[in-house]
């Protein structure tokens, strides 16, 4: 069920976020997040750039959670590290920053993607079994907070330059999937009965 559910956060991240009339001014997030990285008031944003990671996050957020997922979905075990790792690439940069390696956009995106590739080699590994619930939870929240905060940066920067921009079905299809994830999370009780048929809860 995990792995559906942020099979779904992902659609979400690549449905249009801001819609317009005009198809050019229709993003999704990872669109939106590079339109925003062109702004000169994102670049004079103290930390620089900071409206392009807030949109970026969410992704980063999602190839985490597929990767601390794969060793409570057993079924989707392999689904789940193969769509951490294809995320993880596609935060990636383009192949230009070796050639501009002081290009503030793509060292923000190279950390980015290090960050998931990280939380995937922890899978991999199976370290931490133990926290991976709590770690996820706080992951999704900090998605969750992130992607809100940078999606309403980016549609004052776009109002701003009188584009009558809306909010499009991504963000919530994202976020609202971000909050059923966290659901999931959350410790189940199951009745036994003891004795003479004395119920006892036990999570």
């Amino acid at each position: 069920m995990r792995f559906m559910i942020l099979v779904l956060c992902g659609i979400g991240y690549l449905t249009a976020w801001v819609t317009h009339p005009a198809g050019g001014l229709t993003f999704h997030a990872f669109d939106l997040a590079e339109w925003a990285s062109l702004h000169p008031l994102v670049r004079a944003e103290s930390p620089a750039l900071l409206t392009t990671l807030l949109l970026r996050l969410p992704l980063v957020v999602i190839s985490i959670l597929f990767a601390l997922s794969a060793h409570r979905e057993r079924r989707w075990r392999i689904w789940c590290w193969a769509a951490a790792f294809a995320t993880a690439l596609g935060l990636l940069p383009p192949f230009d920053f070796v050639t501009q390696l002081s290009n503030g956009n793509y060292q923000q995106q190279f950390g980015l993607a290090l960050i998931a590739a990280a939380a995937l080699a922890l899978s991999l590994t199976g370290r931490l079994k133990h926290a991976y619930p709590i770690l996820s939870a706080a992951v999704a929240l900090i998605g969750l907070i992130s992607g809100l905060v940078g999606f309403a940066r980016a549609l004052d920067l776009l109002r701003a330059f009188d584009v009558a921009a809306s909010p499009g079905v991504g963000v919530f299809v994202t976020n609202i999937g971000l909050v059923l994830f966290a659901l999931t999370l959350t410790p189940r009780q199951t009745v036994t009965f003891e004795g003479a048929g004395q119920p006892k809860a036990t999570t």
